[in-house]
């Protein structure tokens, strides 16, 4: 075993070497900027903001339903059973307040994420001799520097992320209403299809990621940010593969 560690430390140096450099990096970052600790808090404080919104809205359109009195009889007894139809309108808004919920949530992550790729950037890309000389305020300037520049960007990336989540709460909706009712076939055809979409989602959160950053330090659209980022995935797993 300690033959085994030796060995992966020989041909692992390189790599062991990067990652003191980027803990070294990372280290000078925040010491430089200890806003970016307190930044996750406000991302999280606009997200509770957001669903305290969306949730006074869902109250809202929960009650704008017509109620109606049904009699049920079980077991020899007769109760009154209170049931709300709500009409097409406010079935399409709450399809429209959920869908919204969902994007605006995930834009929301996806703005936390270009500003702290933004101050990483600039501080990266500059000089160690002149970093002293940095602007002040680096994390509230990327935030609204992202707000302002690279909303559709950001806008497009959470609309992906969103689409997916959808599809794969359809098919959670499908999957619990047919589970009675479905034979082996349909059971093992949806399990693989919220596989697969599962896998798909947390891959194109990992290409957003890193096309946020692309973004951010060059200043890219979002395809051209996500093409890159893609390419320089695939480089590294080639690369990994080799290795």
């Amino acid at each position: 075993i300690d033959g085994i560690y030796l060995l992966l430390i020989i041909f692992l140096f390189n790599r062991i070497r990067l990652s003191i450099k980027i803990i070294q990096f990372v280290s000078q970052l925040l010491g430089k900027n200890p806003s970016l600790f307190f930044f996750p808090i406000i991302n999280y404080l606009i997200l509770f903001v957001w669903w305290v919104y969306v949730i006074g809205v869902a109250i809202v359109l929960f009650g704008a339903g017509t109620p109606q009195r049904d009699i049920v009889n079980e077991y020899g007894d007769e109760y009154y059973k209170i049931n709300m139809n709500y009409d097409k309108i406010i079935q399409g808004f709450a399809i429209y307040h959920f869908v919204g919920f969902i994007w605006v949530s995930c834009f929301i992550t996806a703005l936390g994420e270009m500003t702290i790729a933004g101050v990483v950037a600039q501080f990266y890309f500059t000089h160690p001799e002149d970093r002293k000389n940095l602007p002040k305020c680096r994390v509230s300037r990327s935030f609204f520097r992202a707000l302002r520049y690279h909303t559709g960007s950001l806008a497009l990336g959470s609309f992906i992320i969103t689409v997916v989540k959808i599809i794969r709460i359809i098919l959670e909706y499908i999957d619990q209403k047919t589970k009675n009712s479905q034979s082996d076939i349909a059971k093992c055809v949806i399990k693989c299809c919220k596989c697969c979409f599962c896998i798909l989602e947390k891959f194109l959160k990992f290409l957003n990621r890193n096309a946020y950053t692309m973004i951010a330090i060059h200043g890219y659209n979002f395809w051209n940010g996500a093409k890159n980022a893609f390419k320089l995935i695939l480089r590294n797993c080639v690369r990994v593969a080799t290795v």
